[in-house]
């Protein structure tokens, strides 16, 4: 299995870049977000200069805003389609423009996929719960004898809280 994410114990591409030393995770599914809106949606904030001055791109080219803060929530990227991740940061991010102060961050996909793959995992606290689901899927083939080529992927993910601590 070629998949970093699963190499490490991950299932979201979100979660991979919140660990990393150059990201402030301000945004994270244990947190609440800024106010009452995009509660859960893992956002890259680079350098912890804010994140909005991080750009994120998809394949080399800019991806929609998803969020009210006009970010891109990385819970959206499929996690069995990610074939690894490219940060600039400093001097080099200035060629992208001002939204890239404190860098870029460029997903790549798996644009060769030519199986079917599936994951899921189930996770639970100690205490019995805060239980955690989580399923992927994606595929890909290829078509017009190999002049072009379609994939597809998905992911699903719910947790549990865990209640109040008593």
């Amino acid at each position: 299995d070629n998949n970093f994410l699963t190499n490490i114990g991950y299932v979201n591409v979100g979660k991979t870049i919140q660990d990393l030393p150059i990201n402030k995770a301000s945004l994270t599914p244990e947190t609440n977000g800024f106010g009452s809106f995009n509660v859960g949606a893992q956002i890259v904030n680079l350098r912890a200069l804010g994140s909005n001055r991080t750009l994120t791109l998809v394949d080399g080219r800019r991806h929609i805003a998803s969020t009210d803060t006009g970010n891109v929530d990385l819970n959206l990227i499929p996690s069995l389609l990610l074939e690894r991740t490219e940060i600039v940061t400093g001097g080099a991010s200035a060629a992208y423009g001002s939204d890239a102060l404190a860098g870029v961050i460029n997903v790549i996909l798996n644009k060769n996929l030519n199986e079917l793959r599936w994951q899921t995992d189930v996770y639970q606290t100690q205490e019995g719960d805060g239980t955690s689901r989580h399923a992927s899927a994606a595929w890909g083939t290829e078509l017009l004898e190999g002049r072009a080529h379609f994939i597809i992927g998905g992911d699903y993910e719910s947790a549990d809280g865990i209640g109040a601590c008593t």
